[in-house]
């Protein structure tokens, strides 16, 4: 549920559909991302967590290995107290979380899946949550095992919907290295000097730009970090087709398939 213009602070944030599903989300969303070792409280989250409600953000993630659970159960108490203090209803967001590094080893069978499910139940004090992802791909239980778990989730109505989160972190920081090797992110400095913006949003504004791209999920550890991301959705106009072709002449870039990581040699060694 996208909530009303009228209702928020800014009125400049716009929803999609979340991937080909009839589930409607903010282009910005907020991630609950935190270490084991980081010492958010809930109050401190829902100072972030307000903020980005105000702004028009509906949709907040999360997953059972942040914070070992501990921001799972932030979360939760957050929509409890935000429900008590009438500054929003559980309706009005969309609240996911992601299953897999929960299991010993990570695993998308059935036995996690179920087990997990409930495990993260517990920790938010709810008893749905609108969309579970399988936190990374599972070359160890059969595609078929996972499919017919989270459809049976789906139909105990714990979920609404399920999806993948599939790409490595390990990829992503091979990426990042890369593009520092390379000097990228500095080709881009003047496009963003032009703009009259900062490279934070440029890179905000290009991804939410892209229609294919249901919501781009940004992260927080103060209340300052989301209220100067979500500047970029008053960028997001600036990113013309114009805008486009120069970055993409800066920055060449030809999508890969992920490599594998070798989890697939598991599976065959107990067979």
């Amino acid at each position: 549920m996208a909530p009303a213009a009228s209702d928020t602070k800014s009125s400049r944030m716009t929803y999609r559909f979340l991937g080909n599903s009839g589930l409607m989300v903010s282009k910005l969303s907020l991630d609950s991302w935190m270490d084991v070792n980081d010492k958010y409280t809930a109050d401190a989250w829902y100072d972030m967590m307000k903020l980005s409600f105000e702004h028009g953000i509906n949709f907040f993630d999360n997953a059972e290995a942040y914070g070992g659970g501990i921001a799972e159960k932030n979360m939760g108490a957050v929509i409890k107290k935000g429900i008590a203090e009438a500054t929003w209803s559980s309706e009005d967001f969309v609240i996911t979380t992601k299953l897999f590094f929960g299991a010993k080893e990570g695993f998308t069978g059935r036995k996690h899946i179920l087990e997990g499910t409930k495990a993260s139940f517990k920790r938010f004090e709810q008893e749905y949550v609108n969309v579970i992802f399988c936190h990374r791909a599972d070359s160890r239980t059969p595609i078929e095992e996972t499919i017919r778990v989270m459809n049976y989730v789906i139909n105990q109505g714990w979920t609404f919907y399920w999806g993948t989160s599939q790409w490595s972190s390990a990829v992503i920081i091979e990426a990042c290295e890369i593009a520092d090797r390379l000097g990228l992110a500095n080709k881009l400095k003047p496009v963003a000097d032009k703009l009259g913006i900062s490279m934070a949003e440029l890179a905000l504004a290009w991804c939410v730009s892209n229609e294919n791209v249901s919501t781009v999920m940004i992260g927080a550890k103060t209340p300052a970090q989301p209220k100067q991301n979500l500047k970029a959705i008053e960028a997001v106009d600036k990113i013309t087709s114009d805008i486009k072709a120069e970055i993409d002449e800066l920055v060449p870039f030809v999508p890969e398939l992920p490599k594998p990581d070798g989890s697939e040699m598991i599976r065959e060694q107990h067979l």
